[in-house]
């Protein structure tokens, strides 16, 4: 619509050779909507712009609806990618529960490590580096849980 407006009133009325190098052809309808197109959501490119004063007007309205248009959608895409507090709640709960969950297959890792240990401790075998490694780091890792699980 603001295309066909601006070929409106920058079409001359009479053709006037010694200007012709300063005025647009906008006689076309792909010209007038490549300006257009270009400047609503910016301020153009440049290489199309109108020289009339109701041509001016048009592509200052198009300018200015172009950035209230793409700042509308911003604002909706925002509210609908914000999350809201019951979301959030949810999302801690479902933390919870699956900090909770690792903290218990960490524990089974921790006590199964201890029953080794102690396995080869009565069979009179030597200390498992390995197994002394994994105790240590899977205590680590319960003591860190922990910390999250209870803040």
């Amino acid at each position: 619509m603001l295309s066909y407006a601006v070929r409106i009133c920058e079409r001359p009325l009479i053709r006037d050779e010694a200007n012709m190098g300063k005025v647009f052809d906008f006689n076309y309808y792909p010209t007038a909507i490549w300006m257009m197109l270009i400047s609503i959501p910016s301020v153009g490119y440049g290489d199309r712009y109108p020289v009339t004063v109701h041509g001016r007007l048009i592509a200052a309205v198009s300018f200015i609806s172009g950035t209230f248009m793409l700042s509308l959608l911003c604002e909706a895409l925002l509210r609908s990618i914000k999350i809201s507090a019951l979301e959030e709640k949810s999302i801690q709960i479902l933390t919870k529960l699956n900090t909770r969950s690792i903290i218990k297959r960490v524990a089974i890792r921790m006590f199964a490590c201890v029953a080794k240990m102690t396995n080869r401790k009565r069979k009179g075998l030597e200390k498992s580096i390995f197994l002394s490694r994994t105790l240590r780091n899977s205590a680590v890792l319960f003591k860190s849980l922990s910390r999250f699980y209870k803040s």
